[in-house]
């Protein structure tokens, strides 16, 4: 727990520093504000997304999120499950950092908001509102599942970008060669090129080895139907 607690600690001083430094180097270049969720959706995510066949266990094949530290963190996964009474997604957010299982349980709130973008919140950083956009969706043409989805999320405060996160999601923790190259050229085609190539840049997920905690039987049963 004493290295659970350290991690936790360093993640916050990590990130409230990387707000604060983002900010007032913006302010002194006159910075970008936060996309339109319109303006860097497929067609296909503005007309047709549907948030039931966002459920299911996918695996985060590459990241650009100072939330996730590279050095020390890795084989994360995602657990999404839509509660239609509450319009919200849960997400069990899950990763290994310093040799420690590490749960991110976050809430994304749909009601209110544009096709295919909704608010989180995250209970290390309950002061938070995370705005997420889904980008684009790989769309299976026999089953008409979705096999891959790109999210962003971008946080701004005073009119500023604070914060920038990009992930890159898919049903299988291996993919074929290319796979994800095309995924990210298809971000770059939606405009998030300038934010992947900033900072901490675009890191590569190696699920190698790795081991997740288990899903709930009821939950595998309903990712099933979408």
């Amino acid at each position: 727990m004493g290295a659970c607690k350290n991690i936790l600690v360093a993640v916050f001083g990590i990130v409230l520093a990387y707000f604060g430094s983002n900010i007032a180097y913006w302010f002194l270049v006159d910075g970008p504000r936060c996309p339109l969720p319109a303006d860097i959706q497929t067609d296909y995510v503005r007309k047709h997304f549907d948030v039931r066949k966002l459920q299911g266990v996918w695996y985060e094949l590459a990241y650009h999120d100072i939330t996730q530290p590279i050095s020390v963190c890795g084989c994360e996964r995602s657990v999404k499950h839509y509660r239609p009474e509450s319009n919200h997604i849960f997400d069990n957010f899950t990763l290994w950092c310093s040799e420690t299982q590490q749960y991110a349980n976050l809430t994304f709130n749909l009601n209110g908001h544009p096709k295919g973008h909704m608010h989180g919140h995250w209970p290390w950083l309950p002061m938070i509102v995370w705005p997420n956009t889904i980008v684009a969706l790989g769309v299976d043409k026999v089953t008409d599942k979705y096999n891959w989805v790109i999210e962003f999320q971008c946080v701004e405060y005073f009119n500023r970008v604070a914060f920038t996160g990009i992930n890159f999601y898919h049903k299988q923790r291996f993919v074929k060669d290319g796979e994800l190259e095309g995924m990210m050229e298809i971000a770059r085609q939606q405009g998030l090129g300038h934010w992947m190539d900033s900072g901490l840049k675009v890191h590569v997920v190696n699920h190698t080895g790795c081991t997740y905690p288990p899903v709930e039987q009821n939950l595998l049963e309903l990712f099933e139907q979408y």
